[in-house]
């Protein structure tokens, strides 16, 4: 039995879900009491409040719907024909989100017409506001300066969490390589926050993406979606080989993401990896094990030194590839994307080796990009023996900048990067979540204002 137990008045705005309604024209809280009818009323009418905004049109959204009781779909659906006419009906589906609700001839009927459908929207502060509307605010109000205070002692010391005023931590990402713009996460717990030696270290939990690891402010994996950079900055180049590799060295990749990947290509006989930051391997390990897993191969071998020294003792033509899975070029990784750096490369690389760097967003660092490629074109295409192929590719990723990463692709050899000429074995190929043969191709095709900038 529903009937009308409070009407207070409404706000100027309200927002739901980032969505600004103006101004409704009343809240009504209706109360489901079963008393002295336990045998027919359904249990998921005990104890509900239903608060409602209406709106100027026919629109409406519930502000605040906590059920203490709520039986399935099809039990609520089934009770409807029992109680039709006599009040509301809801029905819900699972994870809290809201199906339409019809009010029929609620006792409250003078705010809504007979057998009229609403479309709902969940508020995330559902019982604090229906707490408020009952008479409990207070002890409401008091729960939510604590979670803020709790929240701001989490984020005090890290420069890139904030607090918002329903006491939720987010995480930004401000960096001078994108002024102007961030991309944000709602956080779950921060799991490890440290600074090493070169950077700091932070890694936390959240409701979307799973676990993020954050180098220096920057986000440089998530649970979610590593897969997709993983794949294409290790593939690409292995798969353009004319011949399988053997040996292959990766500059950066403390996360091991890029190890896992090699490690699916059975013809390779050593893989090295030359980090510069001890923490980051030890950090992945624990909160990133399904990428971290690369460590544990038999072939691997960890070297924990500045890249640009490693090269430096590295005899001439040694690997068939290196991958270069650094982070941006501020920072620790700055060096990674200089020329002395590139030439260390080639005499590194066997004459038909392949050298893969993260090369930036198309969207966002044009400018790098084809400083990039000028300097790569400089260093590995020889005019006198007509040699020397550079080429560039990208995949999407939604947690990088602008939603898209690139690679760029170097060999002192001729090689057409675009056809892939390995192939990975049918269980390996099982694995893999993103890079695929027609990927392959379909990755070095840019826009048009890419395309002109870069000649390629």
């Amino acid at each position: 039995k529903s009937v009308a137990v409070g009407e207070v008045e409404a706000p100027e705005s309200h927002i739901v879900f980032g969505r600004r309604y103006v101004r409704p024209r009343r809240i009504v809280l209706l109360e489901a009491n079963a008393r002295g009818e336990k045998e027919r009323t359904p249990s998921w009418a005990f104890h509900s409040f239903l608060a409602i905004h209406q709106q100027t049109t026919e629109s409406v959204v519930v502000h605040s719907i906590p059920f203490y009781s709520i039986s399935s779909r099809e039990r609520v659906n089934a009770s409807w024909e029992e109680r039709k006419g006599r009040g509301w009906i809801i029905a819900r589906s699972f994870h809290r989100r809201l199906q339409p609700l019809r009010l029929d001839r609620a006792r409250a009927s003078r705010y809504w017409s007979s057998s009229k459908v609403f479309e709902f929207e969940w508020c995330e502060r559902i019982r604090i506001c229906c707490r408020a509307m009952s008479g409990r605010g207070d002890e409401e109000a008091s729960r939510l300066d604590q979670l803020k205070k709790t929240a701001a002692a989490t984020v005090s010391e890290i420069g890139s969490l904030t607090v918002n005023d329903k006491g939720e931590v987010w995480f930004a990402e401000l960096s001078e390589m994108w002024p102007g713009q961030a991309f944000t996460i709602k956080v779950k717990e921060v799991l490890f926050h440290e600074k090493s030696k070169y950077q700091d270290v932070l890694v936390f939990s959240s409701y979307e993406y799973g676990n993020v690891l954050v180098l220096d402010g920057v986000i440089q994996c998530t649970d979610r979606d590593e897969y997709s950079y993983q794949e294409m900055i290790t593939h690409l180049p292995l798969c353009s080989l004319e011949s399988p590799a053997k040996k292959v060295l990766v500059i950066g990749g403390g996360d091991g993401g890029v190890l896992r990947e090699i490690t699916r290509h059975e013809t390779i006989e050593t893989i090295e990896i030359c980090e510069l930051d001890e923490m980051v391997p030890e950090v992945a390990k624990k909160y990133f094990p399904k990428m971290a897993v690369g460590f544990d191969d038999e072939r691997v071998k960890c070297h924990f030194m500045d890249g640009f020294k490693f090269l430096k003792e590295v005899d001439a033509g040694t690997y068939d590839a290196i991958i270069v899975d650094s982070s941006d070029p501020v920072g620790p990784a700055a060096s990674l994307f200089q020329k002395p750096f590139f030439d260390l490369v080639h005499r590194a690389l066997k004459d038909t080796g392949i050298v893969c760097t993260q090369a930036e967003s198309v969207w966002l660092h044009l400018d790098i990009i084809q400083e990039l490629h000028k300097l790569c074109l400089e260093v590995f295409r020889d005019p006198a023996k007509n040699s020397g192929s550079v080429n560039y590719a990208y995949c999407t990723i939604p947690t990088y900048p602008s939603g898209q990463i690139g690679f760029m692709l170097s060999s002192k050899s001729n090689i057409d990067f675009r056809s892939p000429k390995q192939k990975l074995s049918e269980n390996s190929s099982a694995l893999l979540k993103y890079y695929s043969p027609e990927i392959h191709g379909a990755s070095f095709v840019l826009p048009q204002f890419a395309k002109k900038c870069l000649d390629c």
